[in-house]
């Protein structure tokens, strides 16, 4: 039991110049990742948990989301209103790979901000660094991305498909997109602690912009939007993917880790920036 006469140990943040170079930043910050796994741990295993108390269907909710999305697809292109020519790969097949990808880059994204402003009250008095707490984002989206291999597993089994040996490289494949959603949720999130409309017009903008990737229909040959989804980060590792697990062909390794090299390196950026810029975003937040 805690003695009520042992003062609590309190941090202030405080804003003011920082003394660290941004390597030295960049090297604390994963120290305090590392000092703080544990807590990490807990702090993952207790909002998995909160996320489905009192529910009726509990964790069968992890399950739903990808498996919605494609037997929404299914209907479509049944009915026509979608067309997809390819006789090689069944269409729910298709789609389920593009949907688990695009979800796990979706989860990574969203899931920093809404953590952030949830722990903003803790993290900004005790001794937890920011880190131990964003950290947690991309454990769950890797969590829920294995979840849904699981799901796909059954559905391929269902469909008869062919197991191919480059299916070994799909974890490279979720792993890049979990990396780069969290780079995008840390590029945001400075804003996002200022403005809470941050969150809400991402998750407005993920509604949309799965169809500004090649997550549900192939993507274009020609044309100005062929070149914006060739652009387009997300395009090189679902279309990858898709060869690695349709035609066991090892092409587009190079893309997915010029890809997943630029969103490590974003996140050692922000990392390091962040723990310099904290005292000052905590003074511009009223902490």
């Amino acid at each position: 039991m805690t003695d009520p006469t042992k003062p609590v140990r309190i941090t202030r943040y405080q804003s003011g110049p920082g003394s660290s170079s941004p390597l030295g930043s960049l090297l604390l910050a994963f120290q305090d990742l590392w000092t703080h796994r544990e807590m990490t741990w807990i702090l993952f295993c207790r909002d998995l948990k909160a996320t489905f108390r009192g529910s009726l269907l509990g964790y069968v909710w992890l399950f739903l989301p990808p498996l919605a999305t494609t037997v929404v697809w299914i209907i479509l292109n049944r009915s026509r209103v979608v067309a997809f020519s390819d006789p090689d790969i069944p269409y729910p097949l298709f789609v389920l790979v593009g949907t688990i990808l695009w979800s796990s880059f979706n989860r990574a994204a969203v899931l920093p901000l809404q953590i952030f402003q949830l722990s903003k009250p803790v993290f900004s008095k005790l001794k937890i660094p920011l880190g131990a707490f964003l950290a947690v984002a991309p454990l769950r989206a890797l969590f829920d991305s294995v979840l849904y291999i699981l799901v796909a597993s059954a559905v391929f089994i269902y469909y008869g498909a062919s197991l191919q040996t480059t299916l070994a490289l799909v974890p490279l494949a979720v792993a890049t997109s979990v990396l780069l959603g969290f780079a995008v949720a840390l590029l945001l999130l400075p804003l996002s602690a200022l403005y809470a409309d941050v969150q809400q017009g991402l998750v407005l903008f993920f509604s949309v912009a799965i169809y500004l990737a090649p997550v549900v229909y192939p993507p274009p040959k020609t044309g100005a939007f062929a070149e914006f989804m060739a652009w387009n980060p997300v395009t090189p590792v679902i279309l990858s993917t898709r060869d690695w697990v349709f035609h066991g062909q090892p092409s587009g390794i190079p893309d997915v880790l010029l890809v997943a090299g630029g969103a490590v390196l974003v996140i050692g950026l922000m990392l390091s920036g962040m723990r310099t810029a904290m005292p000052h975003l905590t003074a511009r937040m009223g902490m």
